[in-house]
């Protein structure tokens, strides 16, 4: 099968897609057959979805270790863990050390009720976003675990599964993060991930930020993950932020900066790391 993705979006042929056999169906082949985090974001072939997030990814974390920033990868919006699995390959690669958080409800989107999102071109013209949207097949979570296992050791791996106003305020990670990927969608889900990590100061100089969903929604500014991150970091006295690349059609990379480092003779490298 040349393209995954697009097999999963249609379902199986013959079968409505949410039948309890349809959905038990594609459970036993991604248990069994190719695994939930070899398959591609929605409307990506596996040839498309590695040339963009293979070197994005990849750029990001290069990034992280030559500049010795150091912390967790935090990822806001997992699905079947494609972008996941990529993380864990980099972290390996890279001997980065770091865990990494994966929030997601598996669910689909929640209920839609924040205006900003009401009259946002993919809810009200588009129709894609929608509750329940991009809910997956049972199971799915352990799958993840399994499949990242080959590349990470497993106390290195939190899978959490809720809707992120009940899991972040039970599950933050501990630490600084070093790298945050959030993909989302709503403007209500951005803005409660970016509100909550300001508020626990997860953030650190330098700490690479994805937004996955920046250019949807035509790419208008009072909407979606665009409008959260403006708001978020509005007038905020300890963090900042500015624009690093654009990946795919959809994608933003941006760098967070501290706005008070008390000493920055700690963050420097003393191995030379940065000469090349």
């Amino acid at each position: 099968m040349r393209d995954w993705g697009r097999f999963f979006e249609r379902g199986i042929p013959g079968l409505a897609s949410d039948s309890d056999l349809g959905r038990r169906l594609r459970y036993l082949l991604l248990r069994h057959v190719i695994g939930p985090t070899f398959l591609p974001p929605p409307s990506y072939t596996i040839r498309r979805a590695r040339h963009v997030y293979g070197e994005s990814f990849r750029r990001c974390v290069e990034f992280l270790k030559y500049s010795s920033i150091e912390g967790d990868f935090a990822e806001f919006g997992t699905l079947y863990g494609y972008t996941a699995r990529r993380f864990a390959k980099l972290i390996r690669q890279f001997k980065m050390g770091a865990h990494l958080w994966l929030f997601d409800s598996f669910q689909g989107l929640p209920e839609i009720t924040e205006e900003a999102d009401l009259s946002s071109y993919e809810v009200s013209l588009n129709k894609v976003w929608f509750r329940g949207q991009m809910r997956v097949v049972p199971g799915i979570p352990e799958l993840i675990r399994r499949d990242l296992c080959c590349l990470l050791p497993r106390d290195c791996i939190h899978v959490v599964e809720g809707y992120f106003e009940d899991t972040l305020r039970t599950h933050m990670p501990p630490g600084k993060l070093a790298l945050v990927h959030i993909d989302c969608d709503l403007y209500s889900s951005a803005r409660y991930v970016l509100d909550a990590l300001i508020q626990h100061e997860k953030f650190q100089d330098g700490t690479v930020l994805l937004m996955d969903d920046f250019n949807c929604n035509r790419a208008n500014p009072a909407m979606g993950e665009r409008l959260a991150l403006a708001e978020a970091f509005e007038g905020h006295g300890r963090y900042s932020y500015s624009h690093w690349f654009s990946y795919g059609w959809h994608g933003q990379c941006f760098f967070v900066h501290e706005q008070d480092i008390p000493s920055v003779e700690k963050h420097l490298p003393t191995d030379g790391a940065c000469s090349s």
